[in-house]
């Protein structure tokens, strides 16, 4: 199966008090076109560290990571790659449809994509009627919503989220989770999500995996169509069986 993001004997460092904490090392993993692929693990233990990685901020000191073949740089660059974070960063002198299609005006495009795309992805996150609204109209939700539209907007192969329903209600999070999802199967966009919530982890994701330890590492992986989706218990209890056991 083709892998859009890859991994590969990943190593990373960060400078303190004059010396080089190791933070993560020798994580390899894929992520295949259409999977969504969730990382779990404590605050602090380099999950966000990975999305970076992923989406060029950082380089690895040992290892290679590719998106689509290439350099996470070059594929951020060619619009490949999408990121919601917690914090929706909507710029407030513009309205929905001005946030969803700025990135439309700044640089090149993908598969010649216009300004009337704009409306299509803004309907598709349930938001048409609010296309005018400017974010201090909208509710948290709405807001995420509009940043959920503008990551798709250039129909990138991979999205990457991080912790982006932290915030919010259960209910919104149920929904916007319902949303991300129907996307995702629609444009067999692959995903790598970092998150806290083993039940969001189990909810949204094709393959679990276990971030632990100090470097941290890969310790656990589940594929989640392995448990029966109709056995929601087992399912989580095995997971909080495999967390607990990260962070204990």
């Amino acid at each position: 199966m083709e892998s859009v993001l890859s991994y590969a004997g990943v190593s990373v460092s960060y400078a303190q008090n004059n010396s080089m904490l190791p933070v993560v090392s020798d994580v390899s993993f894929s992520v295949a076109r259409g999977e969504v692929t969730s990382v779990i693990g404590r605050s602090g233990v380099g999950k966000t560290t990975l999305l970076r990685l992923a989406a060029g901020s950082i380089i690895p000191d040992q290892g290679l990571i590719t998106v689509c073949g290439t350099t996470p740089y070059d594929a951020r660059k060619d619009k490949r790659i999408g990121l919601v974070s917690q914090e929706d960063s909507l710029l407030p002198w513009l309205n929905v449809e001005g946030n969803v299609g700025v990135s439309l005006r700044m640089g090149q495009t993908r598969q010649n994509l216009h300004i009337e795309d704009v409306a299509e992805i803004v309907e598709s996150v349930g938001l048409a009627k609010f296309s005018g609204f400017y974010p201090h109209q909208l509710s948290a939700g709405m807001k995420q919503r509009v940043a959920i539209a503008r990551a798709f907007i250039h129909k990138p192969d991979l999205i990457l989220l991080d912790e982006p329903f932290g915030h919010l209600d259960e209910i919104t999070r149920t929904v916007l989770r319902e949303t991300l999802i129907d996307l995702c199967k629609q444009t067999k966009t692959s995903v790598l999500l970092v998150t806290h919530s083993i039940d969001e982890a189990l909810a949204v994701s094709d393959r679990v995996l276990t971030l632990a330890g100090m470097p941290s590492n890969l310790t656990h992986q589940m594929n989640v169509n392995d448990i029966s989706r109709s056995d929601l218990s087992s399912r989580t209890a095995l997971l909080d069986s495999l967390y607990y056991e990260s962070v204990g």
